[in-house]
């Protein structure tokens, strides 16, 4: 699972680059925030990937 957050800020397109800990991408966040006055909204997207392969005959499932 990957975290990141992008602020929001008009003409800005800082990111927190993609990290495993919700608490870096926070810190990241409090850290813009401080250095940046006025950007202090974050739009934050959690990544989940998926593999879809053995798992299919696991669940008794037959192609067809």
């Amino acid at each position: 699972m990957s975290r990141e957050a992008f602020c929001v800020a008009a003409d800005c397109r800082a990111t927190s680059g993609g990290v495993e800990r919700q608490e870096e991408v926070d810190a990241w966040c409090l850290d813009h925030a401080e250095r940046h006055p006025g950007h202090d909204r974050f739009r934050r997207v959690v990544t989940e990937y998926r593999l879809i392969g053995e798992a299919r005959t696991d669940r008794g499932t037959s192609a067809n």
